[in-house]
Protein backbone atom coordinates (compact mmCIF):
# COMPACT_ATOMS: atom_id res chain seq x y z
CA UNK A 1 0.00 0.00 0.00
CA UNK A 2 2.97 2.35 0.26
CA UNK A 3 2.61 5.19 -2.21
CA UNK A 4 -0.23 3.49 -4.01
CA UNK A 5 -3.84 4.67 -4.01
CA UNK A 6 -6.46 1.96 -4.10
CA UNK A 7 -9.58 2.79 -6.12
CA UNK A 8 -12.74 2.90 -3.99
CA UNK A 9 -14.77 1.09 -6.64
CA UNK A 10 -13.75 -1.02 -9.57
CA UNK A 11 -13.90 0.76 -12.91
CA UNK A 12 -17.37 0.36 -14.41
CA UNK A 13 -17.74 -1.58 -17.59
CA UNK A 14 -19.51 -0.22 -20.61
CA UNK A 15 -23.17 0.64 -19.95
CA UNK A 16 -26.01 -0.35 -22.19
CA UNK A 17 -28.24 2.30 -23.73
CA UNK A 18 -31.01 1.20 -21.36
CA UNK A 19 -28.76 1.71 -18.30
CA UNK A 20 -27.61 5.09 -19.60
CA UNK A 21 -31.22 6.19 -20.13
CA UNK A 22 -32.17 5.01 -16.61
CA UNK A 23 -29.26 6.96 -15.06
CA UNK A 24 -30.09 10.01 -17.14
CA UNK A 25 -33.72 9.84 -15.99
CA UNK A 26 -32.61 9.53 -12.32
CA UNK A 27 -30.36 12.57 -12.72
CA UNK A 28 -33.16 14.58 -14.33
CA UNK A 29 -35.57 13.65 -11.52
CA UNK A 30 -32.96 14.65 -8.93
CA UNK A 31 -32.33 17.95 -10.73
CA UNK A 32 -36.07 18.75 -10.67
CA UNK A 33 -36.23 17.90 -6.96
CA UNK A 34 -33.28 20.21 -6.23
CA UNK A 35 -34.80 23.02 -8.30
CA UNK A 36 -38.08 22.67 -6.36
CA UNK A 37 -36.22 22.76 -3.04
CA UNK A 38 -34.29 25.83 -4.17
CA UNK A 39 -37.54 27.57 -5.20
CA UNK A 40 -39.04 26.72 -1.79
CA UNK A 41 -36.05 28.22 -0.02
CA UNK A 42 -36.22 31.34 -2.19
CA UNK A 43 -39.92 31.76 -1.28
CA UNK A 44 -39.04 31.59 2.42
CA UNK A 45 -36.40 34.33 2.22
CA UNK A 46 -38.85 37.29 2.43
CA UNK A 47 -40.56 35.67 5.43
CA UNK A 48 -37.19 35.13 7.05
CA UNK A 49 -36.41 38.84 6.58
CA UNK A 50 -39.76 39.88 8.07
CA UNK A 51 -39.21 37.64 11.10
CA UNK A 52 -35.68 38.97 11.59
CA UNK A 53 -36.92 42.55 11.40
CA UNK A 54 -39.69 41.80 13.88
CA UNK A 55 -37.24 40.13 16.26
CA UNK A 56 -34.88 43.10 16.02
CA UNK A 57 -37.71 45.56 16.77
CA UNK A 58 -38.78 43.47 19.77
CA UNK A 59 -35.19 43.33 21.06
CA UNK A 60 -34.86 47.11 20.71
CA UNK A 61 -38.19 47.66 22.48
CA UNK A 62 -37.10 45.35 25.31
CA UNK A 63 -33.70 47.04 25.64
CA UNK A 64 -34.89 50.65 25.41
CA UNK A 65 -38.21 50.40 27.30
CA UNK A 66 -38.66 53.07 29.99
CA UNK A 67 -39.61 50.37 32.51
CA UNK A 68 -37.42 47.64 33.99
CA UNK A 69 -37.58 44.27 32.26
CA UNK A 70 -36.03 41.11 33.63
CA UNK A 71 -36.07 37.63 32.12
CA UNK A 72 -35.66 34.89 34.68
CA UNK A 73 -35.30 31.14 34.62
CA UNK A 74 -37.61 28.96 36.71
CA UNK A 75 -34.89 29.05 39.35
CA UNK A 76 -34.94 32.84 39.43
CA UNK A 77 -31.64 33.45 37.64
CA UNK A 78 -31.47 36.59 35.51
CA UNK A 79 -30.95 35.68 31.86
CA UNK A 80 -31.76 39.03 30.30
CA UNK A 81 -32.15 42.57 31.58
CA UNK A 82 -32.78 45.91 29.91
CA UNK A 83 -31.16 49.33 30.28
CA UNK A 84 -33.86 50.67 32.65
CA UNK A 85 -33.40 47.70 34.99
CA UNK A 86 -29.63 48.21 35.04
CA UNK A 87 -30.15 51.87 35.91
CA UNK A 88 -32.74 51.05 38.56
CA UNK A 89 -30.41 48.56 40.27
CA UNK A 90 -27.34 50.71 39.53
CA UNK A 91 -25.48 47.75 38.07
CA UNK A 92 -23.96 46.87 34.70
CA UNK A 93 -25.55 44.03 32.74
CA UNK A 94 -22.56 41.80 33.43
CA UNK A 95 -23.13 42.27 37.16
CA UNK A 96 -26.75 41.09 36.84
CA UNK A 97 -26.75 38.25 34.33
CA UNK A 98 -26.63 34.83 35.96
CA UNK A 99 -27.38 36.22 39.43
CA UNK A 100 -30.43 35.33 41.50
CA UNK A 101 -33.09 38.00 41.09
CA UNK A 102 -34.17 37.47 44.68
CA UNK A 103 -30.94 38.96 46.01
CA UNK A 104 -32.09 42.36 44.75
CA UNK A 105 -35.33 42.17 46.73
CA UNK A 106 -35.55 43.41 50.32
CA UNK A 107 -34.94 40.55 52.76
CA UNK A 108 -38.39 40.90 54.36
CA UNK A 109 -40.06 40.55 50.92
CA UNK A 110 -38.09 37.56 49.61
CA UNK A 111 -40.49 34.97 51.06
CA UNK A 112 -43.43 36.66 49.39
CA UNK A 113 -41.50 36.79 46.12
CA UNK A 114 -40.81 33.04 46.31
CA UNK A 115 -44.51 32.30 46.95
CA UNK A 116 -45.51 34.63 44.13
CA UNK A 117 -43.02 32.94 41.78
CA UNK A 118 -44.39 29.50 42.59
CA UNK A 119 -47.99 30.64 41.98
CA UNK A 120 -46.97 32.48 38.85
CA UNK A 121 -45.20 29.51 37.31
CA UNK A 122 -48.10 27.24 38.22
CA UNK A 123 -50.68 29.26 36.25
CA UNK A 124 -48.60 31.76 34.24
CA UNK A 125 -49.57 32.74 30.69
CA UNK A 126 -50.04 36.50 30.60
CA UNK A 127 -52.15 37.80 33.44
CA UNK A 128 -52.07 40.80 35.70
CA UNK A 129 -50.61 39.99 39.08
CA UNK A 130 -50.74 41.88 42.32
CA UNK A 131 -47.81 41.85 44.69
CA UNK A 132 -48.11 42.28 48.44
CA UNK A 133 -47.57 46.02 48.30
CA UNK A 134 -50.69 46.70 46.22
CA UNK A 135 -48.97 47.46 42.95
CA UNK A 136 -50.19 45.82 39.78
CA UNK A 137 -47.89 44.79 37.00
CA UNK A 138 -47.98 42.69 33.91
CA UNK A 139 -46.32 39.32 34.04
CA UNK A 140 -46.14 36.70 31.37
CA UNK A 141 -44.49 33.35 30.92
CA UNK A 142 -42.87 32.26 27.74
CA UNK A 143 -41.24 29.04 26.76
CA UNK A 144 -40.02 27.33 23.66
CA UNK A 145 -38.62 23.92 22.93
CA UNK A 146 -35.00 25.02 23.09
CA UNK A 147 -35.20 27.26 26.16
CA UNK A 148 -36.58 26.82 29.66
CA UNK A 149 -39.67 28.71 30.76
CA UNK A 150 -38.91 32.28 31.70
CA UNK A 151 -40.72 34.94 33.65
CA UNK A 152 -40.97 38.27 31.86
CA UNK A 153 -41.92 41.08 34.16
CA UNK A 154 -42.38 44.78 33.70
CA UNK A 155 -41.96 47.17 36.65
CA UNK A 156 -42.51 44.16 38.90
CA UNK A 157 -39.55 44.72 41.13
CA UNK A 158 -40.61 48.24 41.91
CA UNK A 159 -43.13 46.78 44.33
CA UNK A 160 -40.46 45.25 46.55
Amino acid sequence: MCGRVEPALPAPGPLSNEELMRHLHELQVRQIELEMQNAGLAEQEPLKNVLKSSRDRYAQLYEQAPVSYFSLTREGLITRVNVAACGWLQRDKDQLLGRRFEQFIALQAQGEFRRFSMRFLAVARGKYWKCGYSKMYWAAAASCASKPMSMWTAPACACW
